[in-house]
């Protein structure tokens, strides 16, 4: 597989040595630029989720800044319809993408990935991150239900599974009692997992 670009906070612009800041429209233009000049077979978005999360939603009900947490909702939209733009773009090209969100987040739920989810040859599905080899540093499996939408049937099939252990225990070959997601178990599962890149790879 021959490697592409990343355009991520972590990443600096070589141009500027600016991070690849999205809430800045002229690095959404430039991003835009090099899709359109670079054509990769596949993009893959993962967007910060935070302002999505079901945590969130509950805090919005007591929270002592609702404005601020607003301007973060808008802020947050606006990089998700952004992305969403650039999916649509790659499909109407030919080629593929593969957008990565937790499944129970309220992104999903914006009219921009509603729409995109209603487009022909594009499909959700739920991965369930603990069977793609998901550990907590205590080796617990980490369920982590993520949600995948994509263009190419090859992705949705191998990333479809689902854990089929119940009272939470995990159905991985190695079994174990799931691994809460929170806290520090929740920062350290931003990580993908060794297996679900192999997947996605493969």
């Amino acid at each position: 597989v021959a490697p592409g670009f990343a355009l991520d906070l972590t990443v600096d612009d070589p141009d500027d040595g600016a991070p690849w800041d999205f809430d800045r429209k002229e690095k959404r233009d430039k991003a835009r630029r090099m899709l359109r000049e670079q054509r990769p077979y596949l993009l893959i978005g993962s967007p910060a989720c935070r302002a999505f999360s079901s945590w969130q939603a509950l805090n919005k009900f007591w929270s002592s800044d609702p404005a601020a947490m607003e301007r973060d909702r808008v802020a947050a939209t606006v990089h998700m319809d952004f992305v969403a733009s650039l999916y649509r773009e790659q499909h109407e090209e030919g080629r593929f993408f593969l957008h990565e969100h937790p499944y129970n987040a309220t992104s999903w739920e914006l009219p921009s990935f509603e729409a995109l989810a209603l487009v022909p040859g594009v499909t959700r599905v739920r991965a369930d991150q603990c069977q793609f080899g998901a550990t907590a540093s205590n080796g617990r499996p980490v369920m982590k239900p993520t949600g995948f939408l994509t263009n190419s049937s090859c992705l949705a099939d191998t990333l479809h599974r689902l854990c089929e252990g119940r009272g939470g225990q995990c159905s991985r070959p190695g079994g174990g009692l799931h691994q809460h997601c929170t806290g520090k178990h929740a920062r350290n599962a931003q990580v993908y997992p060794k297996g679900l890149c192999k997947a996605i790879l493969r």
